[in-house]
Order: C-alpha cells, then sequence, then structure tokens
C-alpha cells in the first residue's frame, strides 16, 4: 500500500540539476542526459535533444505501467513549449487491489487510461514556471465500485467516471543553490460526475553528485465530490540517477 502511494504521488518531481526535463517543457536530451533513473520517478531516454520517451519507475512498472513521448516544439532561452502524450495500463494495480480497495463484478478487471496536452515553460536565472492543460481519457472494464479509492481516485478517475477529464497544472523549481532545488507543484483536475480534485506537491531536491541526487518532500490530495470533502497528504522521497 506504502509503495503504490508513491508510485502514485511521486510520479512528476524532478530536478533542474539532475533530473532533466520531467513536470516541464524542457526535454532530458536538452539538458545533456541520455538517461534518468529513479525508484519512483519516470524513467526517461532521450531519443534525441527534442524527443524524450518517459515511462515509470520500478514501483510504477510493476503497479501501473505507463508510457508517454513528450516533444519539444519550441525551444528558446526564456521560453519551451513541449507536447506530451502517453497510455498507462493500470490493470496490475487493480488485481491486487480487488476485493480490497474496490468491488469488481465482471471478472479480472482491465484498465487502459491515455492522455495527450501541452506544457509551457519560462525560465529565469534561478527560477522556472510551468503551466500545462491535458486531457484524459479511459475505459475499463466491468463496473469499478469504489469502496475508498483514496490515492487511486485521479490516476482511475478517466476509466471509473470519464469518458473525457481535463488537468491544469502549475508548478514552480527554485534553484536554491548549485546543488539544491525546490519544487512546487499545484494540479486541478475537473470533470467526471461533477467531481473537482485538487493536488499539491512539495519537493527538495540535493544533488550529492553530478549523477545522482536525494529528494524529499510531501503530496497531497483534495476532492469535492456532491456527499462531501476528502483530504489526505503524505511524506515522499526518492533517489534519482541520471547519465
Amino acid at each position: 500500500m506504502i509503495a503504490l502511494f508513491l508510485s502514485t504521488s511521486a510520479l512528476a518531481v524532478d530536478g533542474i540539476e539532475v533530473g532533466g526535463g520531467g513536470g516541464t517543457a524542457h526535454t532530458l536530451g536538452e539538458s545533456g542526459g541520455t538517461v534518468a533513473l529513479g525508484i519512483f520517478r519516470p524513467w526517461t531516454l532521450a531519443l534525441n535533444e527534442r524527443t524524450d520517451l518517459v515511462t515509470t519507475g520500478i514501483v510504477g512498472t510493476i503497479l501501473a505501467p505507463r508510457l508517454d513521448v513528450k516533444h519539444a516544439l519550441v525551444r528558446e532561452e526564456t521560453l519551451s513549449v513541449a507536447v506530451e502524450g502517453g497510455v498507462a495500463v493500470p490493470s496490475p494495480a487493480l488485481r491486487l487491489a480487488r476485493g480490497w480497495l474496490y468491488t469488481e463484478t465482471e471478472g479480472t478487471p482491465f484498465a487502459l487510461i491515455a492522455r495527450a496536452g501541452v506544457r509551457v515553460t519560462g525560465d529565469a536565472e534561478h527560477f522556472r514556471l510551468t503551466g500545462s492543460v491535458f486531457l484524459r481519457g479511459g475505459f475499463a472494464t466491468g463496473e469499478l465500485t469504489p469502496r475508498d479509492l483514496f490515492f487511486l481516485d485521479w490516476a482511475l478517475a478517466p476509466a471509473a467516471e470519464g469518458p473525457v477529464l481535463a488537468t491544469v497544472g502549475v508548478r514552480g523549481d527554485w534553484l536554491v543553490t548549485s546543488r539544491t532545488q525546490l519544487s512546487l507543484e499545484a494540479t486541478v483536475q475537473l470533470g467526471g460526475e461533477g467531481v473537482v480534485e485538487l493536488q499539491n506537491r512539495a519537493f527538495a531536491l540535493w544533488g550529492f553528485s553530478e549523477h545522482a541526487a536525494l529528494g524529499a518532500g510531501y503530496f497531497s490530495h483534495l476532492d469535492a465530490r456532491p456527499d462531501g470533502y476528502r483530504f489526505y497528504a503524505i511524506p515522499t522521497g526518492d533517489v534519482q540517477l541520471r547519465f
């Protein structure tokens, strides 16, 4: 359960110095990297300076494998624009959680979730601001009847609530020192049976070498539903490598 918490909450965490371009319009190849790895963060492979292939980290690959492609359309000194899209298959996590976090009445569940959107990033000397807009859609076999999906609500919303949801996000990255970065991110998901969901992340990343960093922070989630509100927050952490 703890691993699933972290795999769903820390996937977007990245760093200017070590991680490359995750969560921004920048690409890993642009920052001089070829491969970026982490326990919970997405694994990134730079196909070239403008295009990244992004998949889930170790935990995410086991529970909810995902494959995204990000391509930089505009790459100026202070402005970058990238399009991003991909497909996730959270079926392994659903099989593990069957009868525990939800009920499903028509055999082993299968879910597929697709997303596509754009990120715009502006750069200053020690600060980076990113805005993003994504559309998410998906489906699931059978009927998912949540008991209390907790952290899975956001991930499974397109399949359980669909058909299409919009997510709007704002992220700021501050390079506090040459080796330390602070990231703050807020994302709102709209649609799906009148549910509004808000996620907030804060993450501090310390690069202790040119190729490795340690990070720690928190993740919180608030959703407003016709029958009331729900809130939870958890600590997050990760080890990130870049080559």
